[in-house]
């Protein structure tokens, strides 16, 4: 779902020798349930949305979806997005924001900062749970050139981030709609 193909590039550049994934390339308009209703219980699909839908896009995506994760990344611009967002979700009427599991992320946290701060105080005033924050580190972006994640890094590079990445894990076990 995502126009740009970041996704589907870095499965491309994906080495052999690590774990492999599917893309499947569809848009927000034609995907349903049906075209995710997977044969193997333990088939999860991850949508990657563009940050910009229609009203019909949105309406569609949160049908076919369990969870929303979305990440919030810690600027005036990207927070007032949200906030448009949200507002977008709460005018259609089929989306019932309390019926969904949906938790915010945030993303290239300069963890430390009086903006990150901030950005966690605007963050609660969308009453969605912060499940996690990632921090801004090259531990994404290099690895990402090649096709690779912070779980195909030596873990005493990743620590920090891979317990990031379990409070996603412990919230999905038992998200809070």
């Amino acid at each position: 779902l995502d126009p740009q193909h970041s996704l589907k590039d870095w499965l491309a550049r994906r080495p052999k020798t690590l774990s492999q994934h599917l893309c499947m390339k569809s848009n927000c308009d034609k995907l349903s349930k049906e075209d995710l209703s997977a044969t193997n219980k333990n088939t999860y699909y991850i949508l990657d949305c563009p940050a910009a839908m229609s009203k019909q896009q949105l309406e569609n995506l949160f049908a076919i979806s369990d969870i929303l994760l979305i990440p919030a990344t810690p600027s005036p611009v990207d927070l007032s997005a949200l906030s448009h967002f949200f507002f977008q979700l709460a005018a259609i009427e089929e989306c019932k924001l309390e019926a969904k599991a949906i938790a915010l992320i945030a993303n290239r946290a300069k963890v430390y900062t009086r903006s990150h701060i901030e950005t966690l105080a605007k963050i609660k005033k969308f009453k969605v749970p912060l499940v996690a924050t990632f921090r801004d580190t090259q531990n994404y972006t290099l690895p990402a050139a090649r096709g690779m994640g912070i779980v195909d890094l030596p873990v005493y590079h990743t620590q920090a981030d891979l317990d990031s990445w379990d409070a996603i894990f412990l919230w999905l076990k038992n998200p809070q709609h």
